[in-house]
């Protein structure tokens, strides 16, 4: 993306991550069957989902993404997998 475009989309944009981000992130749990959690995304129309451990301690991230790759084996473009990491 050209650094003239970048520039005109953040004088557009909050400031900090907080002011966009969900204060009360629906979550997952590592044993969390993928189906629910595809039904998860699905329903509350959302791309991702936090997943924590027994604790409540984050773990990990499962994505759209993550889930389109898995499912058919394609490798997303490299913009994509740029902005997923």
């Amino acid at each position: 993306m050209p650094k003239w475009l970048i520039k005109g989309l953040t004088k557009q944009m909050p400031k900090t991550v907080a002011d966009v981000m969900s204060r009360n992130p629906i979550i997952v749990r590592r044993e969390t069957p993928l189906k629910e959690a595809i039904q998860i995304l699905a329903e509350k129309r959302i791309s991702g989902l936090p997943v924590v451990d027994d604790v409540g301690k984050l773990v990990g991230i499962i994505s759209e993404t993550d889930l389109m790759c898995q499912g058919t084996g394609v490798t997303p473009p490299a913009y994509i997998m740029f902005l997923s990491r």
